[in-house]
């Protein structure tokens, strides 16, 4: 009961605190630099660092030899 309770009275606040645009103004919006673009170019950034120590690994591995033999 008490997860219902929280169900609706979330849903209860997010529509108070929703504004409604019309077209007009939806085309005038204007903002800078968005939540989801940051974290998309944070994890292309942790990707190319994360690939460029595996590639690393794997030359020091092949220079010294100290391959782990499974």
């Amino acid at each position: 009961m008490h997860l219902l309770f929280m169900a609706i009275y979330t849903q209860m606040r997010a529509n108070m605190n929703s504004v409604k645009l019309n077209n007009h103004e939806l085309m005038h919006v204007e903002g800078g630099i968005s939540a989801a673009f940051l974290s998309a170019v944070v994890r292309a950034f942790t990707t190319i660092i994360d690939v460029g120590k595996g590639i690393g690994s794997s030359i020091r591995r092949i220079v010294t030899k100290t391959a782990c033999h499974v």
